[in-house]
């Protein structure tokens, strides 16, 4: 995470993220208060929350936060596209969350998400991340920064 008060400022806000978690809010409600929350650490310019059914991982649902709705180019590189961080391979990998220019090699071109999604839409840095729970993918969130902008970082 780019953190802008180093690692005690990213555990408090995980923390406060899982205690939001646990209030069993209504989805929009908790994306939208988890994304203020996530925003006190990691400078992101939109995100997209999403909802995915546990048994097939097929997105249920989804919020846009500054960003503009191009959801069938996303669920058709999500579904049927050979692309980089994909939510399954995230949630079944050594790494719940994952950055576009660390899976290209620094080379975000090579990712067709970047070229049919990203790149028309004028943005740029893009982080993705699957939540996991007893082993089934409940949800996943991709922020991004404009073009432009610096990458993500550890």
């Amino acid at each position: 995470m780019t953190g802008r008060g180093g690692t005690w400022a990213a555990e408090r806000v995980l923390a406060d993220l899982e205690r939001l978690a646990l209030q069993a809010r209504p989805r929009v409600e908790f994306f939208d208060e988890a994304a203020a929350r996530l925003k006190r650490t990691v400078r992101f310019d939109g995100a997209c929350w999403h909802a995915l059914d546990p048994g097939s991982d097929l997105i249920t649902q989804h919020r846009l936060q500054d960003l503009p709705d191009r959801f069938p180019v996303l669920a058709h590189n999500e579904y049927a596209v050979q692309d980089v961080n994909k939510f399954d391979q995230l949630a079944r990998g050594p790494r719940r969350a994952a950055t576009m220019a660390q899976a290209t090699g620094g080379h975000p071109q090579r990712s067709a998400r970047f070229r049919d999604l990203l790149t028309p839409a004028g943005l740029g840095p893009e982080l993705r991340s699957a939540f996991v729970a007893d082993g089934c993918t409940w949800g996943s969130l991709i922020v991004v920064r404009r073009a432009g902008q610096p990458e993500f970082t550890e």
